[in-house]
C-alpha cells in the first residue's frame, strides 16, 4: 500500500507545482500591468524562499544518505555472509555428487561380481552336467551288463535245479526199486532158510532112525530137489549179476553226467571209480569163494552191495551239491563286486555332493535326487538277487543235511569235511556281507539327509539371490531418484545465483544513489540552480521507478522460488512413500504373508507325522520277532549239527565193530538192534527234518511280509520327505505370522504418520507462501505473518523430524524384530528338524540374517542420504527466509527514501525567510 501511495504522491505534486508556477505567472502579468514597481519585491522574495526550501531538504537527505549507507555496510555483510553460505553449499552438493558416483561405482563393482559369480557357476554346472550325463551313461552300461549276467545266471540256476530235481526224482525211483528187489530177496532167502531149516531137520531124523533106510527113489529124489535149486540159485545169481550190472551201468551214467557239468569232480569221480573197481574185485572173489549156497554169506554180499550203492549215491549227490556251491559261490562275487561298485557309485554321488555345496542349482538338485533314486533302485535290486541266491543257498543246504540224514553208516569222507568248511565260509562270508550291507544303509541314510540339507540351502539361497535382485533393483530406482534430486539442487542453485544477481544489481543502484547523494551534500545550492535540482530530482524519481520495477520483478522470481520450493516438498513426500514401500517389500521379503489354509496343513503334518510314527514302531516291533524268529532257527540248526554229529559218530563206531568182530555182526540180534536204531534216528532225523521245513516255511512268509514292509517304508520314508518339505515351508512361515501382521500394521501405521506430517508441511508451507504475499502487501501484517510462518515452518520441521524419527524408528524395530523372529524361526525350525531330521541348521538362518542386515544398512543409508537432503533443504529454506528478511527491509528503507523525498518536495513548496536560510547555511557548514 505505501508503494501504491507512493506512486500516486508523485505525479499528484508535479501537477500541484505546474498549476502554482501557472497561476504565478499569471498573477506577475497582472502585476506587471497595475503595478511595475512592485514586482521586484515579490520575485526577490519568491527566490529566497525557494533557497530556503532547498537547503531544509538537503539537510534530511544528508541524514537519510547516512541512515542508507550504514544500511548498505550491512546489506554487504549479509551478502558476504549469502556469498559463504552458497559456497558452503556448492561444497556440499559437489561432496555428494562425490559419494554418489562412488556409491554408483561400488554397485556397478557388486553387479560385475555378480556376473562373474554367475557365469563361473553356470560353467561349473555345464561341466557337472557332462560328467555326470557320463557317468549315467556308464553306469546304464553296467547296469545292462550286470543284468545280463543275472538272467544268465538265473537260467543256469534254473537249468541247473531242474536237472538236480530230475536226477533226484531218477535216483529215489532207482532206489525204490532197487529196496523192492532187496525186500524180495531177504524174502526169498527166509523162504530159503526155512526148507534148509526143515531139510536139516528130515537129514536129522533120518540119520537117528536107522531102521529107516533110505530108498533109491527117496535119494533120486532129493537129487532132483536138489539140483533144482542149484539152478534156481543159479538163476538168481545170474540175475543178481545183471541188477549189479544195471546198477553199475546207472551210476557210470551219473558220473558221467557230473563230469560234463562239472570238471573239477573228475579227480574224486577216478577215485570213487577205482574204489568202487576194487569193491567189484573183492565182491568178484567173494562170489567166486562162496558159490555154495549159503544164505546168510549171501544177505551179507546183497547188504554190503546195497550199502557200496548208496555210498555211490552219495558221493554222486555230495558232488552235485559241490558243483551247486561253487555256483552259489560265483553268485556271491558277482554279488560282493555289485556292492563294490556299489559302494563306488555312492562314493562318486559324495563327491558330486561335495561338489554341489560349492555350486547351488536346483536342476542339479534334481539330477542329482533322480540318481540317488536310480542307485537306490539298484541296490534294492542287488539286495532281491541276493536274498534269491541265499534262497537257494539254504535250500541247498537242507538238501545237503536230508542227504547226510539219510546217509547209512559210512565212515564220513574228506569232501564232506569240505563242504562243511566251506559251509562255514560261506555263512562267515553271508555275516560280512549283511555287516557291509547294513554299513551301504547307513551311508544311503547319510546321503539322505546331506541331501536334504542342501535342498534346505538351495531354497534359502533362492531366498537371498531373490531379494539381492530385488535390493539391486531398489538400489537403481533409488540412484535414479538421486540423480532427479541433483537436477533439483541444481536448479535451486541457479535460481540462488540469479536472485544473488539481482542483489548485485539493486546494490549497484543504491551505490549510484548514494553517490549522486553525497555529491548533492558536497555541492551546495545557488538560487540560479533550481532547473538543475529539478532535473536531479526527477532522475532520482526515474530511478526509484526503476528500482520498483526490479522489485517486481524480484517478487515474482521469489513466487518462482516457492513454486519449486513447494515442487521439491512434493518429492520429498513422493520419496517418503517410496521409502514406506521400500520397507514394507523388506518386511514382505523377512517375514512372508501367510497363505490361506495353513493350519489345515499343518494339522495334516502333524496327523501325518504321528501315522508314520506308529508305522515305524509297528515296523520296529516286526523286526524284533524277525530277530526272535531268527535266533530260534539258529538253535535248530545247532541242534541239528549236533543230532548229525551224532549220527556220523554212531556210524563210525557201528562200522568199526562190525570190522573187528565179524563174527558178532553176523547174529541177527545185534542185526535187528541195529536196524531199529538206525529206524529210531531216521524218524527223530525226520521229525527234526519237518521242523526245519515248517521253519523255513515261515521264514519264507517273514520274509516276503519283510519285502512288504520294506516296500511300505519306502512309501512312508518318500511321505515323510514330503512332509518335512512341508514342514519347512510351515516353519519359516507359521512363527512369523502373527508378528509379522503386527509389524506390518505398525510400519504401515508409521508411513501413514510420516505421509501425514509430511502433507501437513507442505500445507503448512504453502501458508508460509500466502503469509509472504500477504506481506508484501503491508508491512506491519507482514511482520505478523513472518512471524506465524517462521513458527508454522519450524513446527513443520519438528514435525518432519518427528515423523522421520517415527520411520527410523520403525525400520530400527523391523530390524531388531526381523532378527529376533529370525532367530525363533530358526531356533524352532531345529527344535522341529532334530525331532524328525536335520533339515536347516542355524548357520543357514544366519546367513540369512546377515544377508538381511546388509540389506537393512543399505536402506540405512540410503535414509542417511535422504535425511542429509533434508537438511540441506531446510538450510535453503533458511537461507530463503534470509534473503525474503533483507528484501522486506530494503523495501522499508525505498518506502522511507520516497517519504522522505516527499517530505523535500513538500518543504519546497513552502515559502521560508532569508534569515531562516542563514541559519540553514550555517547549519550546513557546521556539518
Amino acid at each position: 500500500m505505501q508503494a501504491m501511495e507512493g506512486e500516486v504522491l508523485l505525479p499528484a505534486l508535479y501537477e500541484e507545482e505546474e498549476e502554482e508556477e501557472e497561476e504565478e505567472e499569471e498573477v506577475e502579468e497582472e502585476d506587471d500591468q497595475v503595478q511595475k514597481g512592485g514586482s521586484v519585491g515579490s520575485l526577490s522574495v519568491s527566490k529566497h524562499r525557494g533557497l530556503s526550501l532547498t537547503e531544509t531538504e538537503l539537510e534530511e537527505l544528508r541524514a537519510q544518505v547516512l541512515q542508507l549507507v550504514a544500511e548498505l555496510e550491512e546489506t554487504r555483510e549479509l551478502a558476504g555472509q549469502h556469498e559463504d553460505d552458497s559456497l558452503e553449499l556448492q561444497g556440499l552438493l559437489e561432496d555428494e555428487r562425490l559419494a554418489s558416483a562412488q556409491q554408483a561405482e561400488v554397485f556397478t563393482k557388486q553387479i560385475q561380481q555378480l556376473q562373474g559369480e554367475l557365469r563361473s557357476l553356470r560353467e561349473e554346472i555345464s561341466l557337472l552336467e557332462r560328467e555326470k550325463e557320463c557317468e549315467l551313461k556308464e553306469i546304464e552300461q553296467e547296469l545292462h551288463l550286470a543284468q545280463a549276467e543275472i538272467q544268465n545266471l538265473r537260467q543256469a540256476a534254473v537249468d541247473s535245479a531242474t536237472e538236480h530235481e530230475s536226477d533226484i526224482a531218477s535216483l529215489q525211483e532207482d532206489l525204490c526199486r532197487m529196496q523192492n528187489e532187496l525186500e524180495d530177496m531177504e524174502r526169498i532167502r527166509g523162504e530159503y532158510e526155512i526148507e534148509i531149516t526143515s531139510l536139516r531137520a528130515e537129514i536129522e531124523m533120518k540119520r537117528s532112525d536107522p531102521s529107516n533106510s533110505l530108498s533109491l527113489s527117496d535119494f533120486s529124489e532129493m537129487q532132483e530137489e536138489l539140483q533144482q535149486l542149484r539152478d534156481r540159485y543159479h538163476f538168481l545169481s545170474e540175475e543178481y549179476r545183471a541188477l549189479q550190472d544195471s546198477n553199475s551201468s546207472l551210476t557210470g551214467q551219473l558220473a558221467d553226467l557230473e563230469s560234463e557239468r562239472t570238471r573239477r569232480a573228475t579227480e574224486r569221480w577216478l577215485e570213487s571209480k577205482t574204489e568202487r573197481s576194487t569193491m567189484s574185485t573183492e565182491s568178484q572173489t567173494s562170489e567166486a569163494d562162496f558159490l555154495e549156497p549159503d544164505p546168510e554169506t549171501q544177505s551179507l554180499r546183497k547188504q554190503l552191495l546195497g550199502a557200496e550203492e548208496q555210498m555211490h549215491d552219495m558221493q554222486n549227490k555230495c558232488k552235485k551239491l559241490c558243483c551247486e556251491l561253487e555256483e552259489l559261490r560265483h553268485h556271491r562275487r558277482t554279488s560282493e563286486e555289485e556292492q563294490r561298485r556299489l559302494q563306488r557309485e555312492l562314493k562318486c554321488a559324495q563327491n558330486e555332493m561335495l561338489r554341489f555345496q560349492t555350486s547351488h542349482n536346483v536342476t542339479q538338485n534334481e539330477e542329482l535326487r533322480s540318481r540317488l533314486c536310480t542307485l537306490q533302485q539298484k541296490y534294492d535290486t542287488s539286495q532281491d538277487e541276493q536274498n534269491e541266491l541265499l534262497k537257494v543257498q539254504l535250500q541247498l543246504q537242507a538238501e545237503l543235511r536230508q542227504l547226510r540224514v539219510t546217509k547209512p553208516t559210512v565212515i564220513e569222507s574228506q569232501s564232506e569235511k569240505e563242504l562243511l568248511c566251506r559251509l562255514q565260509k560261506l555263512q562267515l562270508q553271508y555275516q560280512n556281507i549283511m555287516c557291509e550291507k547294513d554299513k551301504l544303509l547307513d551311508v544311503q541314510q547319510q546321503l539322505r539327509e546331506n541331501l536334504q540339507c542342501h535342498e534346505a540351502e538351495v531354497q534359502h539361497l533362492k531366498g537371498i539371490v531373490a531379494c539381492f535382485q530385488e535390493s539391486s533393483e531398489k538400489n537403481a530406482e533409488m540412484h535414479a531418484q538421486l540423480q532427479e534430486m541433483k537436477r533439483l539442487c541444481q536448479t535451486s542453485t541457479d535460481a540462488l545465483e540469479q536472485q544473488k544477481h539481482m542483489y548485485d544489481q539493486l546494490e549497484q543502484d543504491f551505490l549510484l544513489c548514494q553517490q549522486e547523494l553525497t555529491q548533492l551534500k558536497t555541492t551546495q545550492p545557488i538560487p540560479e540552480d533550481k532547473g538543475k535540482y529539478a532535473n536531479k530530482c526527477d532522475a532520482l524519481l526515474f530511478r526509484l521507478t526503476e528500482l520498483q520495477e526490479r522489485y517486481k520483478a524480484s517478487q515474482k522470481e521469489m513466487e518462482q522460488l516457492q513454486m519449486e520450493q513447494c515442487e521439491l516438498l512434493e518429492e520429498q513426500r513422493r520419496m517418503q512413500e517410496e521409502q514406506g514401500q521400500l520397507q514394507e517389500e523388506l518386511h514382505r521379503l523377512t517375514f512372508p504373508i501367510p497363505k490361506s489354509g495353513l493350519f489345515h496343513k499343518s494339522q495334516e503334518l502333524l496327523t501325518k507325522l504321528q501315522d508314520l510314527c506308529e508305522l515305524q514302531m509297528l515296523y520296529q516291533g516286526m523286526q524284533e520277532e524277525q530277530k526272535k524268529l531268527i535266533q530260534n532257527q539258529e538253535c535248530v540248526l545247532k541242534e541239528q549239527l549236533d543230532l548229525h554229529g551224532a549220527l556220523q559218530h554212531f556210524k563210525e563206531s557201528g562200522f568199526q565193530e562190525v570190522l573187528e568182530n565179524p563174527k558178532d555182526s553176523k547174529s541177527p540180534k545185534s542185526s535187528k538192534c541195529g536196524h531199529n536204531k538206525s529206524k529210531m534216528i531216521i524218524a527223530q532225523m525226520q521229525a527234526l527234518q519237518e521242523m526245519y521245513e515248517a521253519s523255513q516255511i515261515e521264514q519264507e512268509l517273514l520274509q516276503q511280509e519283510q519285502e512288504r514292509l520294506l516296500e511300505e517304508r519306502k512309501r512312508l520314508q518318500a511321505d515323510l520327505q514330503l512332509c518335512l518339505e512341508e514342514m519347512q515351508l510351515f516353519q519359516v512361515q507359521s512363527p512369523s505370522i502373527k508378528m509379522s501382521l503386527e509389524s506390518y500394521k505398525k510400519s504401515y501405521g508409521s508411513t501413514s504418520t510420516s505421509s501425514e506430517n509430511c502433507c501437513k508441511s507442505y500445507g503448512c508451507n504453502i501458508d508460509d507462501e500466502e503469509s509472504y504475499h500477504k506481506s508484501y502487501m503491508s508491512s506491519q501484517a507482514s511482520k505478523e505473518s513472518f512471524l506465524r510462518s517462521y513458527t508454522s515452518s519450524t513446527s513443520t520441521a519438528d514435525t518432519y523430524e518427528k515423523s522421520y524419527r517415527s520411520s527410523s524408528s520403525s525400520v530400527t524395530c523391523k530390524r531388531s524384530y526381523g532378527i529376533s523372529s529370525s532367530s525363533d524361526t530358526c531356533h524352532k525350525s531345529y527344535i522341529s528338524s532334530s525331532t524328525d531330521d536335520e533339515v536347516a541348521e542355524p548357520e543357514d538362518m544366519e546367513h540369512f540374517e546377515d544377508m538381511v542386515a546388509k540389506v537393512l544398512v543399505k536402506l540405512q543409508g540410503v535414509q542417511a542420504m535422504y535425511q542429509f537432503s533434508q537438511e540441506e533443504h531446510n538450510l535453503l529454506q533458511e537461507q530463503m527466509k534470509k534473503l525474503l528478511d533483507q528484501q522486506k527491509e530494503l523495501k522499508e528503507e525505498l518506502d522511507a527514501c520516497e517519504k522522505e523525498f516527499e517530505e523535500c518536495m513538500e518543504c519546497l513548496e513552502k515559502p521560508e525567510k532569508p534569515a531562516g536560510s542563514q541559519n540553514d547555511k550555517n547549519e550546513q557548514g557546521h556539518f
